[in-house]
């Protein structure tokens, strides 16, 4: 069930406004929006999760992702492989990552990708 922005919040303010209670407030949107369909599968725990995200983040939006993000294999740097490749395909990974500024192990997952790519071709 994907709910939207709009209707999350619209939950959250029929929540507190019923009491804090999750049966009111889901009679009570399912009456007052009776053709929205994931409103008809809507339940108690769904209702206190999103109160919950609410009240803990502030937010109804999604978190971001921790931890550092999986930006190195991107279309820029397997182009920068491609063009390194194409003047001299006899060229090591060291080599490689050197002339790019990637990391070696970047350039290998580059490679084994590109290589998989060629091999389903």
């Amino acid at each position: 069930m994907t709910l939207s922005g709009e209707m999350k919040l619209e939950i959250i303010k029929r929540y507190y406004s019923n009491d804090k209670s999750p049966t009111k407030t889901r009679r009570f949107l399912q009456k007052l929006y009776p053709k929205v369909k994931e409103l008809r599968n809507l339940n108690a725990k769904t209702i206190y999760r999103l109160v919950k995200k609410f009240e803990t983040d502030f937010s109804l939006l999604p978190r971001r992702p921790t931890g550092r993000p999986k930006s190195v294999v991107v279309d820029k740097n397997i182009e920068k492989i491609k063009r390194s490749l194409e003047e001299n395909s006899k060229r090591s990974v060291r080599d490689l990552s050197r002339q790019t500024n990637l990391s070696s192990s970047t350039v290998w997952r580059i490679l084994k990708m590109l290589k998989n790519k060629e091999e389903n071709v």
